[in-house]
């Protein structure tokens, strides 16, 4: 059924319905126009007219109808008017109002959806360059001060006593664990001759002016006419040497190698000239490092130790060598049980107890006035953790010097000079001559 709402109404303002039965009206051929005077047929289609009433603009233009007699019997219906004719079958305009009107809202929808996404995008991006300025504010800002909070107390007491430690009943003796901060000593020390000792300080500053990589050889270094001036007057001197000879090219690990293992005097003197120029120079080098690691109590006066006026105490000698022990390649050359140089071959250690007991290094030292001097580093395991262990003996009585038993010797008598050959060690209370080892 089709509402003609273009039909005449009745005096209560309702409209008229006529049923319409038949194809649709796009199927089949438009009606034929009204004849003038008549009433349209009810079944008319007028689906056009209906979407033309769609819009309110053309209820506001339509012109009032008159209304003519009504015939009895019959409904009263309104005459036609010219603005009232039934539409033709002319071709339709391409585009109704109605279309018209639901394209302009597709693109205004489209342009409100628009308009939406772009603010959101606008939104967006102010809400990420908010978020970013503050935080590279927040990055930029000054760190606050760190805290720490120590998880153990400062210091842990664990209950017990001291050990008894087999302190020497002469000289000096002191023991040493650096990773602890832990040191004791024999007793109230002063400052003695140390012999030897005094290698560890010359390779010690040799090592920081000049380092030498763990396992590397170091710079060259050739022998002076006056390192060989100096070699002869120590071998002459009874002093301990090693054999070189004036032109030899020796490294710098060759070098520290014959200083420390064969505790030679010659290659000390050798070291310090090439290091500082001058005996003196290198002196006043080591005496500084001394001061520099806490060795208050020691003073060097030659770089070798030969002279007894180099002196130190067994603390000290123990912080020098803690210090010395922290160069791979000091502690590499101190825990050699032996070396080869081109004169004289292969030597051993002059220390005894490298590879003993844990023991890992370091020097030992003798001369008449300073008795037997020893510094030993040993590689403790302790619950799991590798532990350094430091100790030093200074001052150690030691038998008089052995007699090589074809020492000749010459003694003025009345008659004809003779001599005579003795195998005899020298008489007790006896000062024997200076020996450096």
């Amino acid at each position: 059924m089709v509402a003609d709402i273009t039909a005449p109404t009745d005096s209560r303002d309702t409209l008229a319905w006529a049923p319409w039965s038949g194809p649709a009206h796009d199927e089949g051929p438009a009606p034929p126009e009204p004849e003038p005077g008549t009433v349209p047929p009810a079944d008319i289609t007028l689906v056009t007219t209906v979407a033309a009433l769609a819009a309110e603009s053309a209820f506001a233009e339509a012109p009032p109808r008159t209304e003519a007699p009504a015939s009895a019997g019959q409904p009263t219906t309104d005459a036609p008017t010219a603005t009232d004719a039934p539409p033709t079958t002319e071709a339709q305009p391409a585009e109704s109002p109605h279309v018209a009107s639901r394209t302009e809202r597709r693109v205004r929808r489209k342009r409100t959806n628009l308009r939406l996404v772009l603010a959101i995008v606008v939104v967006l991006a102010l809400l990420l360059a908010v978020a970013g300025w503050a935080g590279a504010h927040r990055i930029n800002q000054p760190l606050a001060r760190p805290s720490v909070h120590a998880s153990t107390a400062a210091v842990l007491t664990v209950a017990g006593s001291n050990p008894a430690l087999p302190w020497p009943g002469k000289g000096q003796g002191a023991i040493s664990i650096p990773a602890l901060d832990y040191a004791q000593q024999s007793n109230l020390e002063t400052p003695v001759p140390i012999a030897s000792l005094t290698k560890m300080t010359n390779a010690l500053v040799v090592l920081r002016d000049h380092p030498v990589p763990a396992g590397a050889s170091g710079p060259d270094i050739t022998v002076t006419a006056d390192d060989y001036a100096e070699y002869q007057s120590e071998l002459h001197n009874d002093q301990s040497t090693v054999a070189i000879r004036a032109g030899e090219v020796l490294t710098e690990r060759q070098m520290l190698e014959a200083l420390l293992t064969q505790s030679a005097n010659d290659i000390a003197y050798t070291l310090a000239t090439w290091d500082a120029g001058s005996i003196p120079a290198f002196v006043a080098k080591m005496n500084a490092l001394a001061a520099s690691l806490g060795a208050t109590s020691t003073h060097y006066v030659d770089a070798s130790g030969y002279d007894p006026h180099s002196v130190s105490t067994a603390a000290d000698c123990l912080r020098i060598a803690g210090a010395a022990m922290l160069l791979p390649t000091f502690a590499e050359v101190v825990g050699m049980a032996s070396i080869t140089l081109p004169l004289i071959g292969t030597v051993p250690n002059v220390v005894t107890e490298i590879g003993k007991n844990g023991v890992i290094g370091v020097k030992s030292g003798y001369t008449s006035e300073a008795g037997g001097c020893m510094v030993l580093a040993a590689d403790k395991v302790v619950q799991g953790r590798s532990v350094l262990v430091l100790v030093a003996v200074l001052g150690q009585p030691t038998p008089p010097p052995i007699v090589p038993k074809t020492t000749t010797t010459t003694a003025p008598k009345p008659a004809p000079t003779t001599t005579t050959t003795t195998t005899a060690p020298p008489a007790p209370g006896a000062t024997p001559a200076p020996v450096t080892t």
